[in-house]
């Protein structure tokens, strides 16, 4: 190959490399919102099945108990209906066990486009420090980019604001770059 071949390998490398932290970044971001998301729906899920049982624990005699105490049994009464509704929201609208499930393979696929992401930088450096060849780098971009394409198709859909905090964070250097200090050590 000659230097204009060579440059637009290792150009085309590089893109893939960014490719590769951006999709990587999207899916960590997006393992992190949808275990916050099912952790809120747990925590409603919890707090209406309190709030429902204790309102039928209490509508079972309890209340003949307590004279005059119409306004407790109405706020405890509309706080069990509460808790009811929140029940039918959670099991009706998320399934817990589900987006774990997805949060975990948001994770996987991004811990293997991390991995992909290493090796492209380490084909890059000994590229440039002249211990692959260029026929051997153009090898390594094809396998590197078909590894990329396989996990990216198999990966579940994320949303545009997985992407948006990723581009954010990547803007910020918050990147798998090391510092000068980092590498000093």
């Amino acid at each position: 190959m000659d230097n204009k071949t060579e440059s637009k390998t290792l150009l085309a490398l590089r893109k893939l490399k960014v490719d590769c932290h951006y999709k990587k970044s999207t899916h960590f971001n997006a393992a992190r919102r949808i275990k916050v998301e099912s952790d809120r729906f747990q925590w409603a899920l919890i707090l209406g099945t309190i709030a429902a049982s204790f309102s039928t624990i209490m509508n079972v005699g309890i209340w003949d108990k307590f004279p005059n105490s119409d306004w407790l049994q109405a706020i405890v009464n509309i706080l069990g209906a509460l808790g009811g509704f929140l029940i039918l929201y959670t099991t009706t609208f998320t399934d817990y066990k589900s987006k774990i499930d997805l949060a975990n393979k948001h994770e996987s696929i991004a811990n293997d486009l991390n991995l992909i992401f290493k090796k492209i930088r380490n084909s890059e450096g000994r590229y440039l420090d002249q211990f692959i060849t260029d026929k051997e780098i153009s090898d390594e971009l094809q396998n590197l980019t078909e590894q990329y394409t396989m996990k990216c198709s198999s990966a579940p859909i994320t949303n545009d604001e997985d992407y948006m905090k990723a581009k954010k964070n990547f803007n910020k250097g918050f990147t798998s770059e090391y510092t000068d200090d980092e590498l000093n050590l």
